[in-house]
């Protein structure tokens, strides 16, 4: 082994994969790739083994881990751990928020909905009577035309009836008045004519 590094060398092919699974996911997480050994280091630690094909070029190294590298990702993990922890923990209450003012607002629109069928039974009502009102108003009006109409032909008549009835009377008035005169101008103590036996 190369006596710069503490290595960790993958004894076989399941756990070369494992590692690759767990460098991925680390590059997946936005951690920085680790730092790879040299070709000549790699070689000397691998025996020259043959990579795996599927395993690129810009992926951490599967084959070597060292600890130093493994503490510096666990502390990145533990920074991002805490980071999304923090943000969950804000987005909660942030929910809970959220659901408080949906409750809130659903009572409010149950509570408005409520005065709004109110209000609207109220104008309907009131329309109602409005419109009844209104035909009551014209019934009357026409009434009310009919009688004046009534009166007027009424008055009418009668103006008729006394420009009739005035030189009628007249005439019935100097005839009394003959009639007067003529009993006051009789002789006084004619003898009455005896009643034939």
């Amino acid at each position: 082994m190369h006596p710069s590094f503490c290595s960790l060398v993958a004894p076989n092919v399941s756990l070369q994969q494992l590692i690759a699974s767990f460098a991925a996911q680390s590059r997946q997480l936005g951690l920085q790739p680790m730092s790879r050994v040299s070709t000549a280091d790699h070689d000397s630690i691998s025996g020259g083994d043959q990579h795996d094909p599927s395993t690129s070029s810009s992926l951490p190294d599967p084959d070597v881990l060292t600890a130093s590298s493994l503490q510096s990702q666990m502390t990145m993990l533990t920074m991002r751990c805490r980071v999304l922890q923090n943000e969950l923990v804000e987005g909660q209450q942030e929910q809970q928020a959220a659901q408080a003012t949906m409750i809130c607002l659903q009572h409010a629109l149950h509570h408005q909905k409520a005065l709004e069928h109110a209000a609207t039974k109220q104008l309907q009502e009131a329309q109602a009577q409005a419109a009844e009102a209104s035909a009551q108003v014209a019934t009357t009006f026409e009434r009310l035309e009919a009688a004046v109409n009534a009166q007027r032909d009424r008055a009418a008549r009668n103006e008729l009836v006394q420009r009739t009835l005035v030189p009628l009377q007249q005439e019935v008035d100097k005839i009394s008045m003959l009639l007067v005169s003529m009993q006051d101008a009789a002789p006084v103590g004619l003898p009455q004519k005896e009643k034939s036996v």
